[in-house]
């Protein structure tokens, strides 16, 4: 029993020290456009998509011929336009207006995704990621002056995208779609498009 122990130890040893010396590490950067969904068709607001950035370290690790597992941890500025329609009434009728808004997030995310190679080169993942908002802020459009949200925010998010390897070199074309799982304000969805590149060591 000691043996099968010892010999089981040292194969599980084995195993993953090979698995860990093919371990490769790689950074990530690019543009998140980003937006919010769900509200009612018949609530005066509509989302815009807004223009931000992230950047991330991510490892690479095999587990099969064509299966990988990519830990990450990234840095991300979101950002989202928010119109919200309203009518006046006076005594020249009735006034319909539009006031532009901003919602500004500054967060942490930790991913665990899962990739496969569909073919050479060019790879599928998908998997859990998890934000956390330290800084929000929430301001008018036509203003320089935005309002701090005090509450920070955590959100789940499903990740999925493609993944190419420029002609086989360690340059990373990389696109994603990002949907979360967790409402904010307890009614709408943050849907978040990623665009960007990456290097593997």
């Amino acid at each position: 029993m000691k043996k099968s122990i010892f010999f089981f130890t040292v194969l599980c040893t084995l195993v993953t020290s090979v698995a860990f010396s093919q371990v490769k590490f790689g950074v990530r950067s690019g543009t998140n456009i980003s937006s919010y969904t769900g509200a009612p068709d018949n609530y005066p607001i509509e989302f815009g998509y807004e223009v931000g950035f992230y950047g991330g370290a991510f490892l690479e690790i095999p587990m099969a011929e064509r299966w990988k597992i990519h830990p990450e941890v990234s840095m991300d500025y979101l950002t989202s336009e928010m119109d919200f329609e309203g009518m006046t009434y006076g005594d020249d009728g009735v006034h319909y207006y539009v006031d532009e808004f901003e919602l500004d997030q500054f967060g942490f995310s930790v991913a665990g995704l899962v990739s496969y190679e569909i073919v050479e080169n060019f790879s599928a993942l998908a998997g859990p990621q998890f934000t956390y908002l330290t800084y929000r802020t929430f301001g008018h459009r036509s203003s320089l002056v935005s309002e701090e949200i005090e509450e920070d925010d955590t959100a789940l998010f499903l990740t999925g995208g493609l993944t190419y390897n420029m002609f086989g070199t360690n340059i990373l074309v990389d696109a994603r779609a990002n949907y979360s799982l967790t409402q904010d304000a307890g009614e709408y969805n943050l849907v978040v498009f990623q665009i960007g590149f990456g290097y593997i060591f």
